[in-house]
């Protein structure tokens, strides 16, 4: 049984007693995805300009990838089963970036794993931005807001030189 804290003498048999746990209680899941959807919800993290919390969801209702034929495409595995292998990760990274730059309340739920999310994703031109709870209500607040050194700049400030998303801060 994985244990809090703990170091991992066996972790092959700790996943696999997790992903039991899992399968015997699948309300668990859905109990934590609600639970962070309520948190994003909150406004909790939404009080300052430069953090945030935003669910991506895209993995809520995704299709497990396969071939053509219908069988499991093993490439999406790492050795151990387990993790992803670069080829996974490659594909679950399109379908992530392409949920970050969608609209909170408007981000897909529904990722077909067989395939990459291409073409890849471009912010929005009007709101060329990551998209938060924030900028996905009122994204004219922001234009004109860029980061330069690790700081926020707004239009006509004197760090702003940097580029936003391929436009100048200035």
């Amino acid at each position: 049984m994985a244990s809090s804290g703990k170091r991992a003498n066996n972790l092959p048999t700790q996943a696999n007693n997790l992903i039991n746990i899992l399968k015997a209680h699948p309300e668990v899941i859905v109990e934590y995805q609600q639970a962070e959807k309520q948190l994003e919800q909150s406004g909790e993290f939404d009080t300052t300009d430069d953090f945030t919390l935003v669910v991506q969801p895209w993995f809520t209702n995704a299709t497990l990838p396969h071939y053509s034929n219908g069988t499991f495409n093993k490439e999406f595995w790492a050795a151990d089963c387990y993790h992803y292998s670069s080829y996974g990760h490659a594909l679950l990274s399109t379908w992530f970036w392409q949920n970050m730059l969608q609209p909170v309340g408007a981000k897909t739920i529904n990722a077909n794993l067989s395939v990459p999310a291409l073409p890849l994703a471009c912010p929005d031109p009007s709101c060329p931005y990551i998209r938060t709870t924030k900028n996905s209500i009122n994204c004219q607040q922001f234009n004109g807001t860029c980061i330069s050194n690790g700081s926020i700049c707004t239009k006509g400030s004197n760090c702003c030189s940097g580029l936003c998303f391929n436009r100048k801060c200035s």
